[in-house]
Parts: C-alpha cells; sequence; structure tokens
C-alpha cells in the first residue's frame, strides 16, 4: 500500500480520526487503531476501524455490505463479539467501526500443548458463543486461533473477524451479470472441503472449532496432522494420552463429510456437556475431599506441616488448566475413604454451607456453570493468599474444629 493512500491522520466521518495501521489483511482491506473524537472523555476511547476494498464497485456489493453489516450490528449485542458502532461507504470504500479488545489470540497461548481441562473449557466457552452465531442463521467461516481472543480484563474468549465480511471484497460479477465470490473464504488448515467448494455450512464451524482444539491439546498445526487412509484425522496417532470421551467428541467434530459432524454450535455444545463430565462442577467436591483428606492424614502432626501440605496441593491445583490431568483429580477423589464425607459435610456446616450447589449442567445453565467455576476459582485464590499469611485466624479456626472431630 502506498503511503498516500494511507488513513493515518484522517478523520472519518468526523468522528473516527485514525491513528495507528495494525496491519493489511489481503484482499481484505486494512484496519486501524482510531479515536472516537466525537465522545466527551480524555483520552478519547479507542476503536477499531476495517477498510474493505472491494474490487469492483457496483450496487450489488453495496446491498450485500448493507446486510452484513446489519448482521454484525446484531450479532455485536452478544458480550462475546465485539460491539459494531457503525458501518459506512466513504469514497466508494467500505468501513466498518468496532470495539477494541484488549487482550491477546489464542495463537500465543499455543506454544506448549493444552491440558484435556483447558482444551474443555476452551470447547464449552467458544461452542456458546457460536450457538448464538448459529441460531441467528450466521456461519463464522473463519475459526482459528487467530480469530479467538481472550480478553484481559475477564480472560473471556472473544470471537472476532467474521468471514462474510470478508466475502464483500472478493465479488465480482460473471459474464450474466450475477454477483460471486472469486474465493472461498477462510483459513486452509481450518476450512473443511465443503467451504472450499463454496457451500459453507453450519457444521464447517464446528471442523474450525475442533481443528483449533486437536491444535491446541497436541501443539501440532493443522498443516501437520496425521491422516488415515481414509483422509480422517488420525486422533490416537497426534494424541495417544487423549481420554476417549473426548477423543470421540473432537473426531466427530472434524469429519471430512460435514453431514457426520455435530450440526451446529448447540447440538456441540449438548453433545460436550452430556458426554463429558463438567470439571467445573466437580472440582468443587474434589477440592473439598481431598482437603478433607489432607486434614485426617496430618491432624495428629505440626500444624505447619498440614498448611505446607494445603499450600502444595492449592498449588496444583492452580495448575489444573495448564499440566494436571483431569482424570488425577478424580481419582483420587473416588479413592478417599467414605468416613471422610461425613468429615466433608461437617466441613461443609463449619464454613456455612458457602460452596455452590453442583448441578447437572445443560447448555442452558451456562451461566450458572460460569459463576460455580468463578466461585471455586476465587476462593483457591483466596485461599492461596491466607496461606501465605499462615492461615487467617476465621479459616484456622474452622479447622482445627474439623481436627478435634476427627
Amino acid at each position: 500500500m502506498s503511503e498516500n493512500n494511507s488513513l493515518i491522520g484522517q478523520t472519518l466521518r468526523q468522528h473516527y480520526k485514525i491513528v495507528e495501521q495494525l496491519g493489511c489483511g489481503g484482499g481484505f482491506g486494512e484496519t486501524y487503531i482510531a479515536e472516537d473524537i466525537d465522545i466527551p472523555e480524555n483520552p478519547k476511547p479507542q476503536r477499531v476501524v476495517k477498510r474493505l476494498k472491494p474490487t469492483i464497485k457496483y450496487q450489488q456489493v453495496q446491498r450485500l455490505f448493507e446486510q452484513e453489516g446489519q448482521i454484525l450490528n446484531r450479532l455485536s449485542r452478544y458480550d462475546k463479539i465485539p460491539t459494531l458502532y457503525a458501518y459506512f461507504e466513504h469514497n466508494q470504500e467500505f468501513y466498518l467501526v468496532q470495539e477494541l479488545i484488549i487482550g491477546h489470540d489464542l495463537t500465543t497461548e499455543m506454544s506448549q500443548p493444552w491440558s484435556e481441562a483447558k482444551v474443555l473449557n476452551f470447547l464449552s466457552e467458544i461452542l456458546e458463543v457460536l450457538a448464538f452465531v448459529h441460531q441467528n442463521g450466521v456461519i463464522h467461516r473463519d475459526i482459528k486461533p487467530g480469530n479467538i481472543m481472550r480478553r484481559d480484563r475477564d480472560q473471556k474468549l472473544m470471537l472476532i473477524d467474521f468471514g462474510a465480511v470478508k466475502e464483500v471484497s472478493n465479488i465480482v460479477v460473471n459474464s450474466q451479470g450475477k454477483s460471486s465470490s472469486t474465493i472461498a473464504v477462510g483459513t486452509p488448515g481450518y476450512m473443511p472441503v465443503e467451504q472450499a467448494q463454496g457451500r459453507p455450512q453450519f457444521a464447517s464451524d464446528i471442523y474450525a472449532v475442533g481443528i483449533t482444539a486437536i491444535q491446541a491439546l497436541t501443539g501440532v498445526t493443522p498443516r501437520n496432522f496425521i491422516q488415515d487412509e481414509l483422509g480422517e484425522i488420525d486422533l490416537q496417532k497426534l494424541a495417544p494420552n487423549i481420554s476417549e470421551k473426548l477423543a470421540n467428541f473432537l473426531t466427530k467434530m472434524v469429519m471430512v463429510n460435514w453431514r457426520q459432524r455435530y450440526s451446529d454450535a448447540a447440538v456441540a455444545l449438548r453433545g460436550l456437556q452430556g458426554n463429558i463430565e463438567p470439571i467445573s462442577g466437580i472440582l468443587n467436591w474434589i477440592l473439598l475431599k481431598i482437603t478433607i483428606g489432607l486434614i485426617c492424614q496430618y491432624k495428629n502432626c505440626d500444624f505447619s506441616i498440614f498448611q505446607n501440605c494445603l499450600q502444595l496441593f492449592v498449588d496444583r491445583l492452580q495448575q489444573n488448566s495448564n499440566s494436571v490431568n483431569y482424570e488425577f483429580y478424580k481419582t483420587v477423589s473416588m479413592s478417599l475413604l467414605k468416613a471422610q464425607e461425613k468429615i466433608a459435610i461437617e466441613y461443609r456446616n463449619q464454613i456455612g454451607g458457602s460452596f455452590p450447589t453442583i448441578v447437572q449442567y445443560s447448555p442452558f445453565h451456562s451461566e450458572q456453570k460460569r459463576e460455580n467455576l468463578g466461585w471455586v476459582n476465587r476462593k483457591i485464590s483466596q485461599l492461596r493468599s491466607e496461606l501465605k499469611k499462615s492461615i487467617k485466624q476465621n479459616i484456622l479456626e474452622v479447622f482445627q474444629k474439623i481436627l478435634v472431630v476427627c
């Protein structure tokens, strides 16, 4: 792009002052950061401005851009999709103005393979967002690690860069005067066969999510995936230690024939939550029982020994999303003595029953699931802080009472 064609320093619609160029999106155009000078705040809030440059200017392109703008505006009301502030035409080019997400995309997190626990959490969260997209009749068409951002302020996943808008830049007119796209929208490796052939389905997005999950789990990029003699991804060779349930789920997501995949994100989400025990729910009970196990084990020892062991456990628990296998917690939990369950009940009573109730989650309990997991995470962080200060007095009193019961 020539310097004379740069938008830096210009103000669009007397509203958005371009201050920085983020990158060039090929046929899509360019992406910039702009200050919203119409907002009476200092510093001025920043927005992302995307400049679309169609290869041919004609009425059909304008109409398609208007339609896609309306779709993005509707989708952006969802908290995990960037807000669309404006879409307009200027000097025979098209512009989108969107929320600037402060965070990082998932490519930065994939330098090392993820644990199954982290992959499961990723699948649950991104499929929930995608279910909303599909329920609005929209196919994303370009899901990949670079188009999934983790927002800094709350660590939530954000789905960005919908492929439908990119199609506006690739429209041409055939000899009969009808519009068509010059290239398939998507990214090789994450784009299934039917999408590459110009026939995307909701199941095409499912494929892309599955590919992303396998990449996260294995640390292998899609171009290096092992395939069997039928051209299907050989997950057992890529991830020989994967649990059977997760392997079955991912295998169905990435079948070559789109009709053999989950039909849309809502169906996939039900499959995930029906076949794999929710980590956030069982983590509550496991944390409780292992803590009681440590109390029982060290009840006759110096309390500092118990404190150190509990600290060690909390450290390992905090690493759950990165390195500790989910099956470890389940195995340890089930191996605890039956007698400890009675003490666990006493433990619950002593702390006022503040552990949230464990429910059988479904796609319609997603908010309750997030609240429960958030509570456990906060409790772990709180406990860690207290242990570093030799355990605050009120926690110590609870433990001492249980030690008496033991």
